[in-house]
């Protein structure tokens, strides 16, 4: 197989097979984390009946620690060399510690209210720890699958792809499985059940992608096989200094603290703002997903057109529209529809976007330290979203509790309605105001030709 560029001598149908095996993966992966993005912090809060406070410092250490294994497993991915590639078998053994993490978190045993919480702990620990052993790998691999660039765009639409029928699957068939599984009176037995079931499915999603992919673009291989400590240091600053790469950084944080904070409290609108009608909820993720699924030909379309860091730019507008109209109607719950279908524009070509960046920066960061480092790279921007994640659930959980929410009543106070609005609204519209402005110092669209030219000559040089 030759090693030009355009890769010519890859045929149609193995490009389809890579695009389809990289979405399913991501698709599974999408499964689970959507499962705990919209209900964790609710099944924690009214079926757990964990506090408000205990739940978010929870959120925020556990983060913390998973920041650190981040870093330390995106460093062992760059160091993996087996016959099967770089990356897939950390899918293959991270998606099983992803699964059972997911059943772990919905379960609340009998235990005293202390020890309660430590199991919570220990639970979202191993989540986050098969969550990572699966992001990081998917993220590192898209340079590995493919010679031909242009590629990206195809493998960043397949996740953004997958993301939206993720979050149309989950959303309309969750509850309705907590209810069919706890025969509509044991929510515990319910939600314990359906994660089984998301995880099952996720393994084999991810079991199936695995499958389908093959890494044909093997890494640029250092002659030294072994880097010293002063030398990984020396990598790592060389990455976290460099502006494009603090630019798509905090991208990832802004980008997981709207969504995060939006799917979080849904549930918790549905409940609280639009008296219990759950069924909106189904419709609104829908909207979003249906609207979402355009997105990747949008943002192929614009960026012929556009550089990526204008599209964000006119995305996060669009976000910040749909948020604003959410938020400006509680009383009317069409408007609910409407602004997730709005933000579910925006949303889906900023994703886009920002799973085309990601490689982008990985290639001037291989040019730049001379080493392709994706796997840390990877991990940093995994870091970025699980900060992002983290604050997201603390930031919701604060404001809830600071308005006085009680998730054991029904009826809520005013301040406790408006805490709810302003978790579900206003925190999305500041995360995304700061990726608008993030979006001012990166700078790598017009240099990216040339990035690529060295990339080949850099191949060239270590065979």
């Amino acid at each position: 197989m030759n090693t030009n560029t355009n890769d010519g001598s890859v045929t149609k149908g193995f490009r389809w097979r890579q695009r389809i095996g990289y979405g399913a993966m991501d698709l599974g992966r999408n499964i689970v984390q959507n499962m705990a993005d919209l209900y964790l912090s609710v099944f924690l809060t009214t079926v757990a009946q964990l506090p408000l406070a205990a739940v978010s410092i929870m959120f925020l250490i556990c983060k913390i620690i998973d920041a650190i294994t981040d870093v330390i497993v995106g460093m062992l991915v760059d160091r993996t060399n087996t016959r099967f590639g770089r990356c897939r078998p950390w899918v293959v053994g991270g998606c099983f510690v992803y699964a059972i993490g997911l059943f772990a978190l919905f379960q609340a045993p009998e235990l005293s209210a202390g020890n309660k919480i430590v199991y919570m702990y220990a639970a979202y620990i191993l989540y986050t720890l098969g969550m990572t052993m699966v992001n990081i790998p998917t993220s590192s691999m898209m340079p590995l699958l493919s010679k031909d660039p242009s590629e990206y765009n195809m493998f960043g639409s397949a996740k953004a792809w997958a993301a939206s029928i993720a979050s149309t699957v989950v959303a309309n068939t969750a509850m309705v499985l907590v209810a069919f599984f706890g025969a509509g009176n044991n929510e515990l037995l319910g939600y314990s059940r359906t994660v089984l079931l998301f995880g099952a499915c996720e393994i084999v999603l991810c079991l199936i992608g695995v499958m389908m992919v093959k890494e044909i673009n093997p890494p640029i291989e250092s002659k030294k096989k072994n880097s010293s400590l002063s030398e990984t240091l020396g990598n790592l600053k060389a990455i976290i200094t460099d502006r494009n790469f603090l630019g798509v950084f905090l991208f990832c944080i802004c980008n997981l603290i709207y969504q995060v904070a939006t799917a979080s409290t849904m549930a918790y609108y549905c409940l609280f703002i639009l008296d219990h009608q759950m069924g909106l909820m189904g419709l609104a993720m829908t909207a979003q997903s249906v609207v979402g699924f355009a997105c990747p030909v949008i943002f192929i379309t614009m960026n012929r057109k556009f550089a990526k860091k204008n599209i964000v730019q006119i995305a996060s507008v669009i976000c910040v529209c749909g948020l604003a109209l959410r938020y400006l109607s509680p009383s009317l719950p069409v408007m609910l529809i409407v602004g997730m279908a709005i933000f579910g524009i925006g949303m889906g070509c900023m994703n886009t976007s920002l799973m085309t960046m990601q490689p982008d920066v990985m290639d001037s960061l291989t040019v730049k330290t001379g080493k392709q480092l994706t796997g840390l790279v990877a991990a940093l921007f995994s870091l970025g979203c699980q900060l992002g994640s983290g604050l997201s659930n603390s930031l919701v959980t604060a404001v809830l509790a600071i308005g006085g929410f009680d998730g054991s009543v029904q009826e809520q106070t005013a301040s406790a309605l408006m805490s709810v609005r302003v978790a579900f609204g206003g925190i999305g519209i500041g995360a995304v105001a700061l990726v608008f402005c993030a979006m001012f110092v990166y700078n790598l669209d017009a240099q990216i030709p040339e990035i690529r030219k060295k990339i080949e000559r850099m191949h060239q040089e270590a065979r």
